[in-house]
């Protein structure tokens, strides 16, 4: 973090999601969760994302929101944090 380095020690991460079959090639989802760094650097930081995918024979293509609070910016600095869309791209080989 931006407070400085942990090493050896653990930190806790709390999260639920909500995936929701639309079609047999459609899913929609959303998630909220907790990044608990209390012990490790006196803070935590909320998350949360919302999408869909989209599979096609051997291609998926997913469509995502990812998001974080201010807290994770002061963390972590604001390259690593904060709203941005997210594109993927997968082919299955065999």
């Amino acid at each position: 973090t931006l407070r400085g380095i942990v090493r050896g020690q653990r930190a806790l991460a709390y999260y639920a999601l909500l995936r929701l079959p639309v079609s047999a090639t459609l899913l929609l989802h959303a998630g909220a969760g907790f990044f608990d760094l209390d012990r490790l650097v006196g803070a935590g930081y909320w998350y949360w994302s919302a999408g869909a995918e989209l599979t096609l024979s051997r291609t998926m293509l997913a469509l995502q929101y990812i998001d974080t609070d201010h807290t994770a910016t002061m963390l972590l600095g604001s390259a690593a944090t904060g709203g941005r869309l997210v594109a993927t791209l997968g082919v299955k080989l065999h």
